[in-house]
């Protein structure tokens, strides 16, 4: 996974430099393989952040967070950015994917759908809600290998 995020933050890291903008990574421990396609998780990450680095504009906070759902079997990544003051989605309201487009206020909706498609593809889905303290967090859920997988990689 690690493999997967760093290179697309490192990408974006100075866009979001020069718009005071901090982007901080954790990946969590003992994170499984997964059989998934990289180029497009890698896609997905770079839509997501690129369009939070333009929401925020200048000065903001961007988390990245890996961790591993043992009960569903399922690799989960958050990416959460302060809030945008313009955003129309009230405090603890949850967004679904025929939504999103319009909370992200995105100039490019086939990118942010394509996005959405890329993930349904890999077998996983996407959430997107915005809390009370001003956060909105996308969660990117992606299916971890199973033990057959893994011993084939």
């Amino acid at each position: 996974m690690l493999i997967v995020c760093l290179p697309v933050v490192s990408l974006l890291e100075s866009e979001a430099y020069f718009r005071d903008i901090s982007i901080h990574v954790n990946h969590g421990e003992g994170l499984p393989p997964i059989t998934t396609d990289p180029t497009k998780l890698q896609q997905v990450f770079f839509d997501i952040l690129d369009e939070s680095i333009d929401m925020l504009g200048k000065a903001g906070l961007i988390d990245v967070d890996t961790s591993y759902a043992v009960d569903s079997n399922e690799l989960l990544i958050t990416i959460s950015r302060t809030s945008s003051p313009s955003s129309p989605t009230k405090p603890e309201e949850s967004i679904d994917e025929q939504n999103a487009i319009a909370a992200l206020h995105t100039k490019s909706t086939k990118m942010i759908s394509a996005t959405y498609s890329s993930v349904r593809k890999l077998g996983g889905r996407i959430t997107v809600t915005e809390s009370a303290e001003g956060r909105t967090t996308f969660t990117i859920s992606v299916p971890g290998s199973t033990p057959s997988q893994s011993a084939l990689e």
